[in-house]
């Protein structure tokens, strides 16, 4: 059941930065992270890592007959992660560049559901931003649809999207994929330049000039109503501005903490009041990555990409997105 792939190109992830600094973002991390770290049961050190990549098979097992030599695929972040109600603590803990070796190497030896089919209408670059950026976004986005209440992203939605990183800019281009509108959170003015010409999203709030910027965004939509999904990936650091802006029956999905462990504590009687789903997203399920590249293929939907490194260049690539300067996502080949 396992499959021999040459790695063309890795993905780079805010995750492969703390995985890479001591397993948390921070030093002497307090106990939730703590509780992160041994629930996510990442393995001690040696460890490769990065769980993104576009590969060429290059053998398979006896018993795997769903892909044959030269084809080209993507990893699955959490090999055991198959379908969206396999997700527990034992699926959570198998992530690729984390509990297990990863990928930026030359050559892995993976078990097949640890990889799917590539998008025919990317490059291996594009393609190696899917598995943890691309498919996080997706999962924020489109994992409700199943739900009785049909919480996915759709036609005419308004969605805020915090930032302008991997999941950032995966979650613009697919949301505007439906046609729904977008608001992004910047501290940039170049940046911002950026997000309405180039990305042409709906609008942008500049969260170092306006720190009440919930209020603000919320005041972009129709009669002032709120967003219908938020992707939160400050943590607690932005929390407080997301409940200010979330729609009644809206969705908040905690996708990260790049704002700090500190912030303005919001009660869970505010999710109450405003009746809207705040949920915990950990990448997606297999299932979901085969739902997204067909999506990917049916709309011709491309992720941003702001640098490709070599792979001697490796570490400076780590660096640049730790800086937190980068616009999309950030490529080793």
């Amino acid at each position: 059941n396992e499959v021999l792939v040459r790695i063309n190109t890795v993905g780079l992830n805010y995750r492969d930065i703390f995985m890479a600094s001591a397993k948390f973002p921070v030093p002497n991390p307090p106990p939730l992270v703590q509780k992160f770290g041994a629930l996510a049961k990442i393995k001690d050190a040696p460890l490769i890592p990065c769980s993104d990549a576009c590969a060429t098979v290059f053998a398979v097992g006896d018993a795997v007959t769903e892909f044959e030599p030269g084809q080209r695929v993507i990893t699955q972040l959490a090999p055991d992660y198959l379908k969206d109600t396999d997700l527990s603590p034992t699926t959570l803990g198998t992530g690729l560049g984390g509990s297990s070796d990863g990928v930026l190497r030359e050559f892995a030896v993976l078990p097949a559901s640890a990889l799917v089919p590539a998008p025919s209408n990317l490059t291996d670059e594009e393609a190696a931003t899917i598995s943890c950026a691309g498919i996080t976004a997706w999962n924020a986005l489109f994992g409700l649809a199943g739900t009785r209440s049909g919480l996915a992203v759709k036609k005419d939605d308004w969605v805020l999207i915090q930032g302008t990183g991997g999941v950032a800019t995966w979650g613009i281009v697919l949301a505007q994929a439906v046609g729904a509108h977008v608001v992004v959170t910047t501290s940039s003015a170049v940046k911002e330049k950026w997000l309405l010409e180039e990305l042409k999203v709906d609008g942008v709030v500049n969260y170092v000039q306006d720190t009440a910027w919930g209020t603000s965004a919320k005041a972009m939509t129709p009669d002032a109503r709120g967003f219908d999904h938020i992707l939160e990936l400050g943590g607690p650091g932005t929390m407080r501005q997301s409940m200010d802006c979330i729609a009644v029956n809206g969705v908040v999905s905690i996708v990260g903490m790049l704002g700090g462990l500190e912030g303005e504590s919001v009660s869970f009687l505010e999710a109450l009041v405003r009746g809207c789903v705040v949920r915990g997203v950990y990448a997606g399920s297999r299932d979901m990555s085969f739902d997204m590249v067909r999506f990917i293929e049916e709309k011709t939907v491309k992720p941003v990409v702001d640098g490709v490194f070599e792979l001697e260049k490796a570490r400076e690539a780590f660096e640049f997105v730790a800086a937190g300067g980068h616009r999309g996502n950030v490529v080793i080949r």
